[in-house]
């Protein structure tokens, strides 16, 4: 039987490794399950402390901040990650639609377009070989 893959079936994609920031654990883990079983390599870091570390081993080739940080957290945890994955694209899940401009992410969705908002925003990024420019 031919197995049918799906445009998300990504074993060998460009970017695989995903760093996802967000404080609500149980819909962070909801999109690291859905990151993961289309086969990209996912961290969610689940307290502050650990986003910094997890920033600074670096490694990723995306981040994906959520609308549940606070506004500090989120612009401090992005500054670090410009310093240390300066191309790394930025893709904003924001509860409203709003852009935030002090997080000046590459693309914005909103939470209410669900997993397939998410993976279409990844493909997009990919498409376009969007990489953050210094």
């Amino acid at each position: 039987m031919r197995r049918q893959h799906s445009r998300y079936d990504l074993r060998h994609p460009t970017w695989v490794r995903v760093l996802l920031l967000g404080s609500d654990k149980e819909l962070s883990l909801f999109r690291v399950h859905i990151l993961e079983a289309v086969g990209m390599q996912v961290t969610y870091p689940e307290t502050k402390h650990a986003a910094v570390n997890a920033i600074l081993m670096g490694g990723f080739d995306v981040i994906l901040i959520s609308y549940t940080l606070s506004n500090q957290s989120a612009e401090e945890l992005l500054e670090l990650a410009h310093q240390n994955c300066p191309k790394c694209p930025v893709i904003a899940i924001s509860e409203t639609g709003w852009e935030d401009n002090r997080l000046k992410p590459d693309i914005t969705i909103t939470a209410d377009q669900g997993p397939k908002g998410m993976l279409d925003a990844i493909a997009q990024a990919q498409r376009r070989g969007l990489r953050r420019v210094k």
